[in-house]
């Protein structure tokens, strides 16, 4: 990760519009990098994936927990972050 967000650091505006060859594709800077965050996130679900198997019943959600989806919606954390956007819309942001 240091390594992409040096590189990330480093590009100017000019660089962002750079059309640079990827396994014989054209891709400007942007769509690599969008290209690169979203093959993270394969990986990251392939690790999640094999994390569940080798845990089976002991896996711990890493997210809301099954069946649990109503209580957390009843949150503060919940209620707070709808009523922020319905504010937000009547302010036309």
């Amino acid at each position: 990760w240091s390594v992409f967000f040096a590189t990330l650091d480093s590009l100017t505006e000019a660089d962002l519009e750079k059309v640079i060859t990827i396994r014989g594709e054209r891709h400007s800077v942007i769509q690599a990098l969008l290209r690169q965050v979203s093959h993270y996130g394969q990986h990251v679900g392939q690790i999640i994936y094999l994390a569940k198997q080798l845990k089976s019943s002991d896996w711990k959600t890493l997210t809301i927990p099954r069946g649990k989806s109503k209580a957390f919606e009843q949150t503060a954390f919940v209620y707070s972050s709808v009523e922020a956007f319905k504010a937000s819309l009547k302010e036309g942001k």
